[in-house]
């Protein structure tokens, strides 16, 4: 089964501040689980693709002109 964080191991395992993934999921901006009002899981599978899409490549420095 799928590892499920809440919001204090998502923001510590990646790096991100709890008060920017609280706006996230009230914008649906990150992909998450709602089992109540105030219960709230992230699926890391989940999380992992969605930052994956989020993943710009680099370009050399020639493509830039």
């Amino acid at each position: 089964m799928d590892e499920m964080l809440d919001y204090n191991q998502l923001a510590e395992e990646f790096n991100i501040k709890k008060g920017t993934l609280h706006c996230w999921v009230h914008q649906h901006k990150i992909p998450h689980v709602r089992l109540g009002p105030r219960f709230v899981r992230f699926r890391r599978s989940e999380i992992e693709a969605w930052m994956r899409e989020k993943d710009v490549p680099a370009r050399c420095r020639e493509d830039l002109t």
